[in-house]
């Protein structure tokens, strides 16, 4: 057997056949590498090593500058092309596969790219390659990428009143007795109700809030005449024994506002800029007690930055590998409103 190596790296071994070993690689890199050759004898011959040098030519390509992006909303996507070209003196084909790699800018929150083609294969030739750069928020694109996150908007569910439910049990029992029957069971049952309260009035239920839902998802609320959907969600409190309501709250004060209306209020997301909080706590704070007290979580997504407020457009390139060879594009700017 011999062993073909180039300074520490081993690119393989082979059998001699009729005095010869040969082997085929593409571990060497670029530039000139000497590669040994190592025999280690046997019974008839002894060891021996033999060395060549090699010059590996790099592969080159070159990059067209890509198309300008349109303007995109936060939530959509907008696109660029660009072609890849195998280059150097009677190459048309690429000696490796060629993958790429979005630079986005540092802070850049919710952008990110795909390509197609993926990749290039090796053997192939000049290829035009689709950039896409999506963004997050609330305004959906056309392939579904980016959905708008909607509040959980259900209403509270209130229970019935207990003389409700005695006049429709009433109302039931009426089939089958008599109207005289029932106006006197009637009349048994709130005596019987009243006296109940009158035995229990000598010691105060506890006040209790609750606040339904207990949490919601929006985005940030667009800038003026943005165009961006409303980011809104509602909420309701329930206060048990006591006829008072409450006062709402909200924390950190740049988490939104809210608009109380009585027993519900309703909240607005924050308008997009840089340093967000990722969440806000509304609290329902009962009157009659301020110890008692519900809140709901308002999570507020990360959002992409619209450029009017950063200053300037996004500036973004891609950088494409063949083999050892890298390659970057000049700059996309990408304008987000």
């Amino acid at each position: 057997m011999v062993t073909f190596s180039t300074g520490s790296t081993t690119l393989g071994t082979a059998t001699l056949i009729g005095g010869v070993a040969s082997i085929s690689t593409t571990s060497l890199p670029a530039g000139d590498d000497t590669v040994t050759a190592s025999f280690p004898g046997d019974g008839y011959n002894q060891p021996s090593t033999g060395t060549t040098t090699v010059d590996v030519t790099a592969p080159t390509f070159s990059l067209s500058t890509p198309t300008t992006p349109g303007a995109v909303l936060a939530g959509g996507f907008t696109t660029s092309t660009f072609k890849v070209t195998p280059t150097g003196t009677g190459v048309t084909t690429f000696d490796a596969a060629v993958t790429f790699a979005c630079n986005l800018p540092s802070g850049i929150v919710g952008v990110g790219c795909t390509f197609n083609p993926t990749q290039i294969a090796q053997g192939a030739a000049a290829t035009s390659v689709t950039l896409t750069i999506s963004t997050t928020g609330p305004n959906p694109d056309t392939q579904g990428g980016n959905r708008r996150r909607r509040a959980d908007n259900r209403s509270p569910w209130l229970p019935l009143a207990l003389p409700l439910a005695g006049i429709v049990m009433a109302g039931f029992a009426g089939r089958k007795m008599s109207k005289h029957s029932a106006i006197a069971g009637l009349c048994v049952s709130l005596a019987f109700l009243g006296l109940l309260i009158a035995c229990g009035g000598s010691s105060t239920p506890p006040v209790a809030v609750s606040v339904t839902p207990v949490g919601a998802t929006v985005y940030a609320s667009g800038l003026t005449n943005s165009g961006w959907p409303a980011q809104t969600a509602s909420f309701a409190a329930t206060v048990t024994n006591s006829t008072q309501g409450v006062n709402w709250t909200i924390t950190p004060a740049s988490g939104g506002s809210i608009t109380p209306n009585g027993l519900t209020v309703a909240y607005t997301a924050p308008t997009i800029a840089t340093g967000l909080p990722g969440s806000a706590t509304v609290t329902a704070t009962s009157q009659a007690d301020s110890t008692k007290f519900a809140t709901a979580t308002v999570t507020i997504t990360p959002t992409t930055v619209p450029t009017s407020i950063v200053g300037a457009p996004y500036s973004i390139t891609v950088t494409a590998t063949e083999g050892p060879t890298q390659n970057a594009t000049p700059s996309i700017a990408l304008t987000v409103q």
